[in-house]
C-alpha cells in the first residue's frame, strides 16, 4: 500500500442537530442485525473500517468492531482499539476553557494580549469567547505555508507553542466579534491559553481535568499523527487505486485535534457531559454545545436534557470521528474510524434511521470514485454543466477539496486532459485560493498544448502564494 505524501491543511468538524422519531424502538436482535448487515456492507464497499458503539440511558447496548487497524500487517481493530477523534478534540478544549472560567482561573472577556505575548497588535484585543465561539476572525494555520509545500518544515512542529508562529502572521478575515469563521487557529490558542494558565501541557491538563475525572483510561493527545501499538493507522479510503496510509501526512493537532480514544471512552465522556456534572455545570455545558454553525441546543440545558438532539463530528484525511445523542430517547451514538474524514458521520446518520425506524439512505461509491465514475463516463463537459447536482449526490462534504483534488490527479495520471481541465475549471472556481489546483489546472493546460492557458493558471498561483516555487519553474520554461 502506497504512504500518501499530500498534507493536511485543516481539521473538519460538523455540527448538526436532526430530527428523529421520538418513539424509536429500543435495539433488540432484528434492529442489531440491520446494523450488523449495514455496517458489513459499508465495509465491503471500502466505505467504513472502525468501531461502533450505541448506548441507551448511558448503557451500551450495542458494540462491535469492524475492517483493520493495520491493513498492511493484517491487524484487526478491536474493542481496545484507539482512534484519532479529529476536531471533536476541540470539545474538549472547551470544556477545560470553561473549567478554568469556573474556577475563576480566566473569564471568557480576558484577551489575547492579556493571556499571551508576542502577538502582534491586530490579534491582542481577541477574547476567549470570541474563540469558543469561531468569532475571531482567524481561520486555519495550515491554509499558508509552508503546509502543502515544505514537508521538512512541517516534520518540525511538535508542539502546541510551535504552531503559534504561523498563526501570529496569519491575516484576520474580518473585524473580531462582528462574523464567525470556522476556526483551526483559534483553538490552538485556546490549548496555549490552557497550558499558559494551569502551568502544565495540553496532555497532562487534558488528564487531570477530563480523563481521569471520568475514567478514560484510553485516551490521550499527540501534537501531531504517529504510529504506535494500540492506535489504527489511518486510511485515505477515498482516494483513486490501493489505499493509501496518512502516516507520512503529519497531521497536526494543536487543541484542534490531536485526541485518540476508544468508543468506550468516548462514552464515558458522553454520559458525564449529558449527565452529571463531574466535568461542567449545566451551565457551561450549555455554552459547550452553543455554536454559530447550528441550531442552539434550547434556551436552557433543562430544555436540552429533555427533547435536545445533536451529532459532532471531527476528521482529516485517514480519520473519522462522530457522537451523537438523542435526549427524547436516550439514545447515544459513538462511530471512530481509521477511514477518510465524512465515513463515520455517514454510518452514524444511518444507524440513528436505523435505531429510530426511518428510510436508511442507500450506500454508494465514495465521492472521490463516484465523481471519477461520472467524469469518466459522461465526459469533462458533462461535469461543468451538472457539478453542483453531481457534488451533492456523491455526498462531498462541501469544504472537502481534497476530493477534487484526487480526481483530477488521476485524470492527470492516465493523460486524461481534456477531462482534467473541466474537473479543474469547477476546483478553481469553487476553491480560487487553492494554490495547487491552479497549479495542476495549469500542468493540464500545458500538456495539452494550450500555453496562454498555462501561463495564466501559474500566473495566478503566484499572485496567491508569491515565491510559489512550482509555479515559478513552471514560467520559467514558458
Amino acid at each position: 500500500m502506497k504512504s500518501c505524501k499530500l498534507f493536511v491543511r485543516s481539521f473538519a468538524i460538523l455540527i448538526s442537530f436532526y430530527a428523529v422519531n421520538a418513539k424509536a424502538q429500543q435495539p433488540g436482535a432484528a434492529v442489531g442485525a440491520r446494523m450488523d448487515s449495514l455496517i458489513e456492507k459499508a465495509v465491503g464497499l471500502q466505505l467504513f473500517s472502525g468501531n461502533v458503539l450505541v448506548a441507551n440511558n448511558g448503557s451500551v447496548i450495542y458494540v462491535k468492531s469492524f475492517g483493520k487497524a493495520d491493513y498492511e500487517n493484517n491487524t484487526p481493530n478491536t474493542v481496545n482499539t484507539q482512534f484519532q477523534i479529529g476536531s471533536i478534540t476541540k470539545d474538549f478544549t472547551k470544556v477545560m476553557i470553561l473549567q478554568l472560567v469556573e474556577q475563576n482561573k480566566l473569564r471568557l472577556a480576558d484577551t489575547l494580549g492579556a493571556l499571551l505575548s508576542g502577538f502582534p497588535p491586530r490579534l491582542n484585543g481577541i477574547t476567549v469567547q470570541q474563540l469558543l465561539m469561531h468569532k475571531s476572525g482567524l481561520g486555519s494555520y495550515t491554509d499558508g505555508p509552508p503546509f502543502g509545500e515544505d514537508a521538512d518544515e512541517i516534520a518540525r512542529i511538535k508542539t502546541i507553542a510551535d504552531i503559534l508562529p504561523y498563526i501570529k502572521r496569519e491575516p484576520l478575515s474580518f473585524k473580531p466579534g462582528t462574523d464567525a469563521l470556522y476556526s483551526n487557529s483559534g483553538f490552538v490558542l485556546l490549548a496555549a491559553i490552557i497550558e499558559k494558565v494551569t502551568g502544565k501541557s495540553y496532555h497532562q491538563a487534558l488528564k487531570e481535568q477530563i480523563l481521569d475525572k471520568v475514567g478514560m483510561v484510553q485516551t490521550g493527545f499527540n501534537a501531531y499523527v504517529k504510529p504506535e501499538p494500540g492506535k489504527a493507522t489511518g486510511y485515505i479510503s477515498n482516494s483513486l487505486g490501493p489505499l493509501q496510509t496518512n502516516t507520512e501526512m503529519h497531521i497536526i493537532g494543536g487543541g484542534d485535534g490531536g485526541i485518540y480514544s476508544t468508543t468506550h471512552d468516548m462514552l464515558a465522556f458522553v454520559n458525564s457531559m449529558l449527565h452529571d456534572n463531574k466535568l461542567l455545570t449545566d451551565d457551561s455545558k450549555q455554552i459547550a454545545f452553543t455554536n454559530p454553525f447550528s441550531k442552539a441546543p434550547g434556551s436552557t440545558w433543562a430544555e436540552f436534557a429533555k427533547t435536545g438532539k445533536i451529532a459532532l463530528a471531527g476528521g482529516a484525511p485517514g480519520l473519522s470521528a462522530l457522537w451523537s445523542a438523542n435526549m427524547e430517547t436516550q439514545n447515544v451514538v459513538i462511530v471512530l474510524s481509521n477511514f477518510d474524514e465524512g465515513t463515520a458521520e455517514a454510518l452514524g446518520m444511518r444507524i440513528s434511521a436505523i435505531l429510530n425506524n426511518k428510510p436508511v439512505a442507500p450506500l454508494h461509491l465514495p465521492p472521490a470514485k463516484y465523481l471519477y465514475q461520472v467524469i469518466s463516463t459522461n465526459g469533462g463537459k458533462y461535469f461543468e454543466e451538472n457539478y453542483k447536482s453531481e457534488m451533492q449526490k456523491s455526498a462531498m462534504e462541501p469544504g472537502n477539496d481534497m476530493v477534487l483534488l484526487d480526481v483530477g490527479q488521476q485524470l492527470l495520471t492516465k493523460n486524461e486532459f481534456d477531462k482534467a481541465i473541466s474537473l479543474y475549471k469547477v476546483y478553481t472556481m469553487l476553491f480560487p485560493k487553492i494554490v495547487i489546483a491552479w497549479n495542476d489546472l495549469g500542468d493540464a493546460y500545458l500538456k495539452n498544448n494550450n500555453k496562454a492557458d498555462a501561463k495564466k493558471c501559474y500566473q495566478q498561483a503566484l499572485i496567491i502564494r508569491p515565491g510559489n516555487p512550482r509555479a515559478t519553474r513552471a514560467l520559467a520554461t514558458l
